[in-house]
């Protein structure tokens, strides 16, 4: 993470400097989607107001701290603050994707009418991959067949295992 750290209205000390490095890099520097990290110091009368603007990969997040009477202390708070927000986001993002990874990888079985000549039908997501995996998948889960999307030409395409050995591909053409 690139920490850029200014002041205004102070001169920010070596030693001041230096406890903002040390109290990003170990509370948000965990969170490696954060790349920049700009704080900004200064003084009001007698406040001392701490502001942090991180930038990260698809995200902007910012707090400040303006109510202490200890500079050490409002960067104390405001990096605490942005812990929170980063935790809270991760937390949301981690559950949005499981639950998007379960609905997509989780095979659906739809009910079929009595009278159909079709007895089952089965849905899943066609994840992007190269032939060699599909063979690979259709070997280890004993299919007959398996349809997945070609990262090679970017079509739906159907491996199947043919009678006499080896292998098919199917690859239709819409």
């Amino acid at each position: 993470m690139q920490i850029t750290v200014s002041g205004k209205n102070i001169d920010v000390s070596t030693s001041l400097r230096d406890h903002v490095i040390d109290k990003l890099n170990s509370k948000i520097g965990r969170f490696d989607t954060v790349v920049t990290a700009n704080v900004t110091l200064s003084t009001d009368r007698s406040r001392h107001i701490a502001e942090i603007t991180l930038f990260g990969k698809g995200f902007e997040m910012r707090a400040e701290e303006h109510d202490s009477y200890d500079m050490y202390r409002s960067i104390n708070t405001v990096v605490e603050k942005l812990e929170k927000q980063l935790g809270k986001a991760r937390s949301k993002n981690i559950e949005a994707g499981r639950r998007e990874r379960e609905e997509q990888n989780e095979a659906a079985f739809i009910p079929v009418e009595d009278d159909s000549p079709i007895k089952h039908i089965e849905t899943y997501a066609a994840e992007p991959m190269n032939v060699e995996n599909a063979i690979k998948i259709l070997e280890d889960k004993n299919y007959m067949f398996y349809a997945f999307n070609n990262v090679d030409n970017g079509r739906i395409n159907v491996v199947y295992v043919l009678e006499n050995g080896g292998y098919a591909l199917v690859d239709p053409r819409v």
